[in-house]
């Protein structure tokens, strides 16, 4: 697996193999499975809040290990600022290890960052037959202060709205969630669900990465409360 904070770039070469084996395997797992994938602005504007930051994220990854729908949880934590860099590797959140570094510089590469994301996992999810299919959801959040000042316009949203509408046809979950910053409105240029339970604007305080944190952890350690659970439950 790519360690701790090396760069979505190194997962795509040395690491291909074990990465995919990995994520794969964890969307192969049988029972309920959750894989939570937060995706966390590290740009210059999160300067100063490095503390609540890293507390919302590593009170995230204590939160899914005991969760009360009895999934099986796997998580992975994704910064990005002008690049992007895996900050907590792909690891069942039983055995994760919490993110240690939080450093904020340089611009936001947000929709490029979310792109090639959603695509190593809707990669592996293609791989799955459909047996290996049910009963797993893959669930992404994403915390933000900020629009996105990076990524090629020639080519985003454009590109993430398709990729985001194919992946809530799989089934895939995403929540928006916005720092001083309207969360409906850059969940609706990313082709994200906009209703108030996947997009929540806070102030920055940091209550309110906490208050943010705790809502993506009680979201992905519910949805198999009562067996109801469908996929692509998601549709506004």
């Amino acid at each position: 697996m790519t360690p701790a904070s090396s760069s979505i770039t190194a997962a795509k070469d040395n690491h291909v193999m074990d990465f995919f084996g990995t994520l794969v395997g964890a969307m192969a797992h049988p029972g309920h499975r959750v894989i939570s994938i937060l995706l966390v602005d590290r740009s210059i504007s999160m300067k100063g809040y490095e503390t609540p930051v890293m507390g919302a994220v590593n009170d995230h990854l204590k939160d899914i290990q005991d969760p009360p729908d009895k999934s099986v949880q796997y998580v992975m934590v994704v910064t990005f600022n002008d690049g992007y860099r895996i900050s907590v590797p792909l690891s069942p959140a039983t055995t994760v290890q919490p993110m240690t570094s939080y450093t904020p510089k340089g611009n936001t590469l947000l929709y490029e960052t979310v792109y090639l994301v959603l695509k190593l996992f809707t990669n592996a999810y293609r791989e799955l037959n459909s047996e290996q299919r049910r009963n797993l959801i893959v669930a992404m959040g994403i915390f933000t202060d900020g629009e996105d000042n990076q990524s090629s316009r020639a080519k985003h949203p454009a590109k993430l709205v398709n990729l985001v509408r194919e992946a809530r046809a799989m089934g895939f979950e995403f929540y928006t969630y916005g720092f001083r910053f309207d969360a409906v409105a850059i969940a609706t240029e990313m082709g994200m669900p906009t209703d108030d339970d996947h997009a929540k604007s806070f102030d920055k305080n940091p209550a309110d990465f906490a208050a943010a944190g705790q809502h993506f952890s009680a979201s992905t350690t519910s949805f198999f409360s009562g067996g109801n659970f469908r996929p692509g439950s998601s549709t506004t």
